[in-house]
C-alpha cells in the first residue's frame, strides 16, 4: 500500500480517507500501523495517549475483541496541505449482542512521507436497537 503524501488535493484526500476506511473495516492492523510514523507519533483516543506502533497494535487488538462486527464510514470535512479532518460513524456490538453506533471526529497531521504524526479522535457511543443498524 502506498501512502498519500502531501501536499494534499481534494482528490488525494478523498483517496487517503477511503484507504483508511477500508483498512479499519478490514481490521488490517499491520497496514494501519504502517500509516503511522515509525519514529513516533501522538494518537489520542478514548482518554488514552498512544505514542508508538506497539501500543497502537495492542489497543487495536483490544478494541476489536470488544467491538464485534465493526463497520465504519469516514467522510472528509476539511483539509489543508498536510492535515485532514474527518467525520465518522461506526457500528458494532458486544459479545452480549448489545448494539452501538459511534459518532465522532478525527484530525490527522502527516509528515512528508504521508505517515500520521498526530491523530486525535473525539467520539460518542450511542446504544441502538439491532433493527436500526445502517452500515451492515
Amino acid at each position: 500500500m502506498e501512502l498519500v503524501k502531501p501536499p494534499f488535493t481534494e482528490e488525494t484526500v478523498l483517496h487517503s480517507v477511503q484507504i483508511a476506511e477500508n483498512l479499519w473495516n478490514n481490521k488490517d492492523i499491520r497496514s494501519i500501523l504502517s500509516c503511522f510514523a515509525i519514529d513516533g507519533f501522538y494518537f489520542r483516543y478514548r482518554g488514552k495517549i498512544i505514542t508508538n506502533r506497539r501500543e497502537l497494535e495492542s489497543n487495536l487488538e483490544i478494541k476489536w475483541q470488544r467491538e464485534l462486527d465493526y463497520v465504519i464510514e469516514k467522510n472528509v470535512t476539511l483539509f489543508s496541505e498536510n492535515k485532514i479532518a474527518v467525520q465518522f460513524m461506526y457500528e458494532w456490538r458486544t459479545a452480549n449482542f448489545e448494539y452501538f453506533r459511534t459518532y465522532g471526529n478525527e484530525f490527522w497531521e502527516v509528515n512528508l512521507k504521508g505517515q500520521i504524526i498526530y491523530h486525535t479522535i473525539s467520539s460518542n457511543d450511542v446504544p441502538i436497537d439491532k433493527a436500526l443498524l445502517e452500515l451492515v
